[in-house]
């Protein structure tokens, strides 16, 4: 026999355990939303960004922007979701409305005021692009992962990749 409908079961108990995690301590208040809205890190159309653009198959009302231009803090971060690329790409061929971000960077260097961020996203999600050509799979679209603290990229291909420039050197 199963369970019946809408009874406890496992997902609402994980679902119990998440609220609690996300509920803040009886001495802490909720941030103000003025405050969140100041640190956001994109721009949409209400808040000085472009007009929308079509990017990624949609119409996008947020831009991203290179936030870590004025990170200052002394803690590296290891960031996604920005696509960057080994080697130069068609990025309309792709979809891809937006401004490339990492036109002016090295591939494999740190960035930021402090050479402390590092975007290990190698726009994996473009290889639709080399099965629909029949070319090699992973030339121009990587899956990576950061080796930590070693700063090697590690390659879905098996290749390795020592990082550049951390920390400005």
């Amino acid at each position: 026999m199963g369970r019946k409908a809408g009874g406890p079961g496992r997902t609402d108990k994980l679902n119990a355990k998440a609220r609690l995690k996300t509920q803040p301590h009886e001495n802490q208040t909720k941030p103000d939303i003025r405050e969140q809205e100041k640190n956001c890190r994109f721009r949409d159309t209400d808040n000085g960004g472009t007009v929308p653009f079509f990017s990624g198959g949609k119409w996008r009302f947020a831009e991203r922007i290179p936030w870590w231009d004025a990170y200052t803090d002394a803690t590296p971060v290891v960031v996604g979701h920005y696509w960057r690329r080994v080697h130069k790409i068609d990025r309309a061929a792709v979809g891809k409305g937006d401004p490339d971000l990492f036109e002016n960077t090295h591939p494999f260097a740190w960035h930021g005021q402090r050479g402390n961020v590092f975007c290990v996203d190698f726009s994996v999600g473009g290889r639709w692009v080399e099965r629909k050509a029949a070319t090699p799979l992973g030339r121009d679209f990587k899956l990576a992962a950061l080796r930590w603290p070693e700063r090697v990229l590690q390659f879905d291909d098996g290749s390795m990749q020592t990082t550049e420039n951390f920390g400005g050197m």
